[in-house]
């Protein structure tokens, strides 16, 4: 193989990793940054016990 051919064929891999890489990494962030969102949508049970029932305390 041509040393030309060898060195473009490893940077071009090189920038694929990389671009794996990022992405991997946003996909993590943006998981993190929705699951509180996700959390908040579920009421604990014992929250449920005092106030979702509809009876005072």
């Amino acid at each position: 193989m041509d040393k030309n051919i060898g060195e473009q064929l490893n940077k071009a891999y090189e920038a694929f990793r990389q671009a794996c890489m990022d992405r991997d990494s946003a996909v993590k962030e943006l998981q993190q940054k929705s699951a509180p969102s996700l959390q908040l949508s579920e009421v604990h049970p014992a929250y449920m016990q005092c106030f979702g029932t509809g009876n005072s305390i």
